[in-house]
C-alpha cells in the first residue's frame, strides 16, 4: 500500500490507487500509473486537468523547476523539459522521452503525498541541568524556573489526577495500599525496569508541558522548547546536588518547591563509589538474561514477569548508578514508595534514561531487546484527556518517536579503572571541585563536547561528529555491528561464605574465601597425555551477593572490595556498592526475599595475576561502610544470606 510516504495501494481488481490528495481519483493519472497506453505529452492530453497536477508535484520536487510559466496547466516545452530533468535525476532514466509515463506518475504521487503529510512535531531536547546556568535576566535558567513553577502548580491540592504531584509520585509507589490498579507499578529488579521508567518519565513530561503551557510567568520560547532536564553527575564538578534544589527559598525569597529537607545529600560530593559504571560501560553485555541464573550479568535486567515487588534480576545500570544514587541522595529517595515525591527524582531518572541511550549507541549497538514478551507488555496510565491508555516497551525504544532527545550521548569517563579510583575523583574527594555555598554565585560548568558513539571498537569521530542537525538536536552516528559477547567455559562456584553475615554496628569485615581452583600449570610442564594435564585456569570470575535484607536502612552503603592480602587497604580493588534502595520492599512476602547482585571481576583478577598479587587458593573480600554516622545517616543494619565466588 502507498501511504503518506508514497506506498502503492491496489484495488481488489488489480489497478493502482494513487495516494496523494493531489493525484487521488484522477482517472487519467491512475490509468497511466497502472500501465495503460495513455501518456501526457506535447501531443497527447496537453491541456488535460491532470497537467496542472503534474506541474504542482514537480514543484514539490524542485520549487524552481518552472521559472517562466509555473503551473499553468499546459504541457508546453518548459514542462516537458522539467519532466526530462525529473526522469534523469530522480528516476535515473538515460535519454528519457519527454512525456509522463507510469514511473513518473507513481514517483510524483509519492513526492506529493510526502509534501502533504503534516510536519513532524518538533523534537524537544533534554539538557543537563548543570549546563542551564543563570542568565543576565534571571538568577535561574528559564527551563529550571519553569520546572519549579510547574512543581508548585502540581502541588495545588485542588488539582485533579493526573495533573497532581502526589498522584504522579504514587504511580511509582505508595507507602500504603490504595486499591487503584494504576498506582504503585514501578518495575525494579526486572527487564522492564528501563522501559517502565522511560514511559513514566514521558508521561510525567506530558503533564508538565500541559501545566507549563498555562503558566503566565513562563515565556513563549520556553514553553515551545521546554523539556525535562537531567542531572549528569558523572563529572567531579557536577556530582553535587544542583544548586536550585538546595535552598528552601527561591532567589526572590518565595518558597522553593524543588527543595526537600529530608535529603541527606545537600552540598557534599556523591561518593564516587555510587557512580561507578565499570559493570556495564565497557562490557559487551546482553540486554537481558534468564531469571535466577547464579552469574547472570545483564545490562537491563533478567527476564521476569512484570511485578512491583523487587524481582531480584537487577541489571547493571539499575544497580549503579540508579540504586546507588538513590541511596546517596537519601531522604525520600531512599524508599521506592515515596521516592517520586522528591523533585530531583525526575532528573536522576532522566539521566538513567540518557545512560540507556548512551549504551544503545556504544556498547549496546545491536543489543536492543527483541522478545515479544518484553516489547508487548502493557503498562496503563491515566492520560490528560481522562482515558486510560496502555503503553508498551515497544513504544519507547526510540526516544525520538516520543518527541525528545538528549543534548549529549557521550560516554562518561570511568570513575574506577580495574578497581582503582581515578585521579580526578581523588582530587574531588579532597575538595578540589567543591561548589560554592548555597545561594552564592554559581560558576558556569562547561559540559564535555558531545560525542555520539565513541565506544570501544568505534572508529575515531570525524569532523562534526555529534553536532546538532538543522532541528537543533543531536545527530546520531551510524551504528556498527555489535561486539561479540564473551562466554565462559563452564561456571562453577569456587568459594562461598558459609554463614549469614549480619552487620549492625558499622563494622567493615574482611572475609576469607578458600578457592577450589587449582593453580595453572607452569609453562612447558604439561603432560603429553591430555587427560593428565592440570585443569585450565578460569577465563572469567564473578562475585554473587544474595538475599541482602535490612532492619534499619540508611543512605550510607557498604562497598565491596577485592583485597589481595587483607592487610594494605590501599591495595584493595573496588568492585561495587551494595545499595539498599528498595530493600524494604524486597522483603515483602511475594518478593524474592532480599536484594541480590552479581558482579564480574574478571578484569581485576587478570590485573592482579599480571602483577603477581592474585592468590588462586585464597580470596579476600572486604566490606567497607561508606560515610560518617549521624542521626540522619545511621549505621545500617543488614544481613547478607550468601556471598559466592564463581569462575569458569
Amino acid at each position: 500500500m502507498r501511504g503518506a510516504a508514497g506506498r502503492l495501494r491496489t484495488r481488489k481488481w488489480g489497478t493502482i490507487v494513487l495516494s496523494s490528495r493531489l493525484f487521488a481519483s484522477d482517472d487519467l493519472l491512475e490509468r497511466i500509473a497502472d500501465g495503460a497506453p495513455d501518456r501526457i505529452s506535447q501531443t497527447q492530453n496537453r491541456f488535460d486537468p491532470a497537467v496542472g497536477k503534474v506541474q504542482a508535484a514537480l514543484l514539490f520536487w524542485r520549487p524552481d523547476l518552472l521559472p517562466v510559466h509555473g503551473a499553468d496547466s499546459e504541457y508546453g516545452g518548459e514542462t516537458a523539459a522539467g519532466v526530462v530533468q525529473f526522469k534523469v535525476e530522480e528516476l535515473g532514466v538515460v535519454d528519457p522521452i519527454p512525456d509522463v509515463g507510469p514511473l513518473t506518475v507513481q514517483r510524483l504521487d509519492a513526492i506529493a503525498a510526502a509534501a502533504e503529510a503534516p510536519a513532524p512535531a518538533a523534537v524537544r531536547v533534554r539538557h543537563d541541568i548543570w549546563a542551564l546556568q543563570p542568565t543576565a535576566d534571571s538568577p535561574w535558567h528559564p527551563i529550571v524556573d519553569a520546572y519549579e513553577r510547574a512543581v508548585a502548580a502540581l502541588r495545588n491540592p485542588n488539582r485533579t489526577a493526573p495533573s497532581r504531584w502526589d498522584y504522579q509520585a504514587a504511580l511509582h509507589g505508595t507507602p500504603f495500599a490504595t486499591g487503584d490498579p494504576l498506582l504503585a507499578n514501578c518495575q525494579h529488579g526486572t527487564w522492564y525496569f528501563l522501559p517502565w521508567h522511560r514511559i513514566y518519565l514521558a508521561h510525567f513530561e506530558r503533564v508538565l508541558l500541559d501545566v507549563i503551557a498555562g503558566l503566565d510567568e513562563v515565556d513563549d520560547d520556553t514553553k515551545a522548547t521546554w523539556a525535562l532536564p537531567y542531572w549528569n553527575y558523572h563529572r567531579p564538578a557536577t556530582a553535587f546536588l544542583p544548586h536550585p534544589f538546595r535552598a528552601p527559598q527561591r532567589p526572590d525569597g518565595t518558597p522553593n518547591h524543588l527543595h526537600d529537607p529530608a535529603r541527606t545529600l545537600v552540598d557534599t560530593l556523591i561518593p564516587p563509589t555510587s557512580l561507578d559504571t565499570a559493570g556495564w560501560l565497557d562490557r559487551n553485555l546482553p540486554f537481558s538474561g534468564p531469571f535466577d541464573s547464579q552469574v547472570n550479568v545483564t545490562f537491563g535486567g533478567e527476564r521476569t514477569l512484570a511485578t512491583h515487588v523487587a524481582a531480584g534480576g537487577t541489571g547493571q545500570l539499575e544497580r549503579s548508578p540508579h540504586n546507588s544514587v538513590h541511596n546517596a541522595v537519601g531522604g525520600q529517595m531512599l524508599n521506592p514508595a515515596v521516592a517520586g515525591r522528591d523533585p530531583v527524582f525526575w532528573l536522576h531518572h532522566a539521566n538513567v534514561d540518557r545512560l540507556w541511550e548512551v549504551w544503545r549507541v556504544t556498547q549496546g549497538v545491536g543489543r536492543d531487546e527483541t522478545r515479544n514478551a518484553y516489547l508487548d507488555e502493557p503498562f496503563p496510565f491515566l492520560e490528560l484527556d481522562g482515558d486510560i491508555d496502555p503503553w508498551h516497551p515497544s513504544d519507547v525504544v526510540d526516544t525520538g518517536l516520543r518527541g525528545y532527545e538528549y543534548d549529549d550521548l557521550s560516554k562518561p569517563a570511568p570513575v574506577f579503572v580495574l578497581g582503582v579510583l581515578q585521579p580526578e575523583w581523588v582530587d574531588a574527594l579532597m575538595g578540589v571541585f567543591a561548589p560554592g555555598p548555597v545561594g552564592g554565585p554559581v560558576p558556569p560548568v562547561e559540559p564535555p563536547a558531545p560525542l555520539i558513539g565513541g565506544g570501544v571498537g568505534d572508529a575515531e569521530a570525524g569532523a562534526g561528529a555529534g553536532e546538532a542537525d538543522g532541528a537543533g538536536r543531536p545527530e546520531r552516528r551510524p551504528q556498527a555491528e555489535p561486539l561479540p559477547e564473551p562466554q565462559p567455559r563452564r561456571i562453577e562456584r569456587i568459594g562461598a561464605l558459609d554463614r549469614t553475615l549480619r552487620l549492625t554496628g558499622g563494622e567493615s569485615p574482611t572475609l576469607e574465601f578458600r578457592l577450589e581452583v587449582p593453580p595453572p600449570p607452569p609453562p612447558g610442564d604439561l603432560a603429553e597425555d591430555a587427560d593428565a594435564r592440570a585443569p585450565e585456569p578460569p577465563t572469567r570470575y564473578f562475585i554473587r551477593v544474595e538475599h541482602l535484607s535490612v532492619t534499619r536502612n540508611s543512605d550510607r552503603m557498604y562497598e565491596l572490595y577485592l583485597d589481595p592480602d587483607g592487610e594494605d587497604p590501599d591495595a584493595a580493588r573496588f568492585v561495587a556498592t551494595l545499595p539498599t534502595f528498595g530493600a524494604e520492599r524486597a522483603d515483602e512476602p511475594d518478593s524474592e526475599h532480599g536484594l541480590s547482585f552479581t558482579f564480574e571481576i574478571t578484569d581485576i583478577v587478570e590485573d592482579l595475576i599480571a602483577n603477581g598479587t592474585w592468590n588462586p587458593s585464597v580470596a579476600r573480600v572486604t566490606l567497607r561502610l561508606g560515610g560518617e554516622a549521624s542521626e540522619r545517616s545511621p549505621d545500617p543494619e543488614l544481613s547478607i544470606g550468601s556471598i559466592d565466588i564463581f569462575a569458569g
